[in-house]
């Protein structure tokens, strides 16, 4: 066993919105199947876990099971979605699904009680998918909770019911997720989504600084006082990147030139917001104790044995050459890639320093078992 991360499982899992509404377009054509079938081709054997959203597969053309039938190729079996309800006058379906290449034990889904304007003719909500994910023994496993979620959209800013329907629709998300780690307290969860909620305070903004709507998105989520969620991309990043709307700024003046004109609409051109997120669910210690006394004696070393490490998190753009249009959706896509590791391994080992980056402030040495004790989830790359 090697002292770097080279020999440590990895899971690669991206959040997407995939802007494949029916019915409408934007500037006269969406290019739908086009942009479908070279992310299809190009982007999903990249990942283990695809959390998408805004993959409708209402309006004549079902492109979410062709994306499932041509997922299969690259070894992504494992599906669970939400389809629309006539019963329901919800006839278009959420757009969300999750796609992965760990077997599913647990399906489960909400749909939001409230939506205004097209988003209230849908079952958006949240789903949740339970997965079997290996680990460095072949006879092993650790069970995660990927949650997918995608919240109302603001198509007006002066009209505050948007925000009030947000802020009702994520404590039902909330109230869903308390109810799995219920039933799972001792899988780690990952939260990801469109949350329509821009966590960068302007345009211009480095991103640096966060909204107060993005404080309170964070803080609505939390279960009880001591719960934790990271948002794994300000983490990594050091601040908020713009994941809708981008465009360079000009040198020495306040003109932002739009990278995308096809796809996005000419009122967002620019506006270069933050509204794609991946939370990353952090037990803290006494939880941990509690999910150990909870389970059987046989079961409660293989608990005390593992941890999830975070690797690395990023913006995924999806651009694209010799097309009619320039990257694969309005939105960028957000990645992270973990690590499941065994406490044993001899990245465990006291004598052994890493660089433990966002964690602490940019390179301050502490010893990875320390660390570990205290925390699920780390950050680190070896120092050289």
């Amino acid at each position: 066993m090697s002292d770097t991360l080279k020999d440590v499982p990895r899971i690669r899992i991206l959040s997407y919105n995939m802007f494949m509404r029916p019915f409408v377009n934007t500037n006269g054509n969406d290019y739908k199947p086009e942009r479908l079938k070279l992310f299809m081709e190009n982007e999903t054997h990249k990942f283990d876990v695809l959390c998408l959203q805004e993959l409708f597969s209402m309006g004549g053309h079902n492109r979410k099971y062709e994306l499932i039938e041509g997922s299969k190729k690259h070894g992504l079996l494992y599906s669970t979605s939400l389809n629309g309800s006539w019963l329901s006058l919800k006839p278009i379906d959420s757009g969300l699904l999750i796609l992965t290449k760990y077997p599913i034990l647990d399906k489960d889904a909400i749909v939001f009680q409230e939506g205004a304007d097209i988003d209230g003719w849908s079952t958006k909500g949240a789903i949740s998918a339970l997965v079997s994910v290996p680990t460095e023994d072949e006879h092993d496993e650790i069970k995660m909770l990927i949650v997918n979620t995608h919240t109302q959209a603001e198509y007006s800013t002066e009209d505050p019911k948007y925000y009030d329907i947000q802020r009702k629709q994520i404590e039902e998300v909330r109230q869903f997720i308390i109810k799995k780690h219920k039933q799972f307290p001792k899988a780690p969860i990952i939260l990801c989504g469109d949350f329509n909620i821009n966590a960068r305070t302007s345009a211009l903004s480095t991103g640096e600084d966060s909204t107060e709507a993005y404080k309170t998105l964070v803080s609505r989520l939390n279960f009880e006082e001591g719960e934790e969620w990271k948002d794994l991309i300000y983490e990594k990043m050091g601040h908020h990147p713009v994941t809708f709307g981008d465009g360079d700024l000009t040198e020495g003046s306040q003109e932002i030139i739009p990278k995308e004109t096809v796809l996005t609409g000419k009122e967002e051109l620019g506006t270069r917001t933050r509204l794609d997120y991946m939370f990353y669910h952090k037990h803290c210690p006494r939880h941990h104790e509690h999910a150990i006394n909870q389970a059987k004696p046989d079961t409660r070393e293989d608990i005390k044995k593992k941890a999830v490490l975070v690797i690395d998190a990023s913006v995924q753009p999806f651009f694209v050459e010799d097309q009619e249009f320039t990257q694969l959706s309005d939105h960028y896509g957000i990645s992270a890639e973990l690590g499941i590791i065994e406490r044993n391994h001899h990245l465990f080992d006291n004598t052994k320093t890493f660089i433990l980056e966002n964690q602490f402030h940019h390179g301050e040495e502490v010893d990875v078992a320390d660390v570990i004790t205290e925390r699920h989830t780390i950050h680190f790359h070896e120092k050289n």
